[in-house]
């Protein structure tokens, strides 16, 4: 996922539109991913991210809210990133 990510920011940045062909893999993945482990911080980060990137506010609050309210995990730079996202956006839930 993290060379995925990656790859979508590049696209992003460069606007390079044949990088988004990694889409429907990114989504395939961090699904697959939070299928066995739904708090997993990294998926849910990188999906938190690559659904921020793509404009759809409402997903990528969705991810930064299970990784700030995951009770397996202390406090990491993925929870600092996330709450800093939610802040940033003005998302409340």
């Amino acid at each position: 996922m993290n060379n995925l990510s990656f790859l979508k920011t590049v696209a992003l940045l460069k606007k390079n539109e044949n990088l988004f062909i990694f889409d429907p893999a990114i989504e395939m993945i961090g699904a697959k991913l939070l299928s066995i482990d739904d708090d997993n911080p990294y998926a849910n980060y990188y999906l938190a991210n690559y659904y921020s990137n793509a404009g759809s506010m409402d997903s990528a609050s969705k991810f930064c809210y299970k990784i700030m309210n995951a009770k397996n995990f202390s406090e990491n730079w993925y929870t600092s990133e996330a709450e800093n996202w939610i802040q940033d956006n003005r998302i409340n839930k």
